[in-house]
C-alpha cells in the first residue's frame, strides 16, 4: 500500500520541481514511520526506512533519535542504518552502540554492530573503549562484553590487548 502510495506521489508531482516532490515525500514518509512507532510495529517501519529516508542524512539521524526514545525499538533498526552513503554524524552511530550497550539483553547486537561497522572511523572507537569498560567494571564483565572490546581495540589499533582479550575468552584460533 505504501508503495503505491509513494508511486502516486511521484506521478502527480512529477511536473512540479524536485524539491516540492521530496516535502510531499517526506511528510508521508515521516507519517508512516511514526505510525509503525505508535502502532508497536518498529520492526516495519525500521525495514522501509532504506527507501523512505534514502540518502537524507538529517532525517536518518532524526528517525535513529525517535527509535531511541521508543522502548525495544531501535534494534529493528540498527541492521539498516547506513554507514556510507550516506555517512551520518558520529553521534547517531555513538547513540545506537550506546543503547545496546545499557541493556544486557542487548549486548549480543552491541558486539554484531560492532563487527558489522568495523573500522569504519564513523564513531569514537577510544570512546565506545571506555564505555566498554565502565560498564564491565560496574558489574556487566560478561564473554559478549569482553569479544566486543576486543575487537573494539582492534579497530583503535591495540593489537595486543585484542588477543589478550581473545586468549582469555579460550580463543586460541586468533593465533592463526
Amino acid at each position: 500500500v505504501l508503495s503505491d502510495v509513494l508511486s502516486d506521489v511521484d506521478d502527480r508531482v512529477r511536473r512540479t520541481d524536485r524539491r516540492a516532490r521530496r516535502v510531499v515525500r517526506d511528510v508521508i514518509a515521516d507519517a508512516y514511520i511514526q505510525s509503525r512507532l505508535a502502532s508497536n510495529d518498529p520492526a516495519r517501519g525500521a525495514s522501509l526506512c532504506p527507501r523512505l529516508l534514502g540518502t537524507d542524512a538529517r532525517a536518518w539521524e532524526r528517525w535513529i533519535a525517535r527509535f531511541a526514545a521508543t522502548p525495544r525499538a531501535l534494534p529493528h533498526l540498527a541492521p539498516y542504518v547506513p554507514t556510507e552513503h550516506p555517512r551520518l554524524a558520529n553521534a547517531a552511530y555513538e547513540r545506537v552502540l550506546n543503547a545496546f550497550l545499557r541493556d544486557g539483553r542487548d549486548h549480543a547486537r552491541f558486539l554484531a554492530t560492532v563487527k558489522a561497522w568495523g573500522a569504519r572511523e564513523i564513531y569514537s572507537v577510544p570512546s565506545m573503549v571506555s564505555a566498554v569498560r565502565r560498564k564491565m567494571e560496574a558489574g556487566g564483565d560478561t564473554p559478549t562484553l569482553r569479544e566486543a572490546l576486543a575487537e573494539l581495540y582492534l579497530a583503535d589499533g591495540q593489537r595486543d590487548r585484542a588477543l589478550r582479550l581473545h586468549l582469555e575468552l579460550g580463543r586460541p584460533s586468533v593465533l592463526d
